[in-house]
């Protein structure tokens, strides 16, 4: 596997307008508990709108 050397990397996140830092976002490493946790916060917190496209998006995703 290759790599990009530190100079291209920051290059990269300079052409992106992104923080390197970004580039290398792990947050879907999370623990499961924890995704739980977000996500149900996530839903709490939107509109009854957001919740039927949320519950569309997961019911299609169950169906596949």
């Amino acid at each position: 596997m290759n790599f990009p050397s530190l100079a291209t990397f920051i290059r990269i996140s300079e052409v992106l307008n992104i923080k390197p830092d970004e580039l290398l976002d792990v947050e879907y490493l999370k623990k499961e508990e924890i995704i739980d946790d977000e996500i149900c916060g996530m839903i709490k917190t939107s509109s009854l709108k957001e919740k039927r496209i949320i519950y569309r998006l997961l019911k299609s995703f169950a169906e596949c």
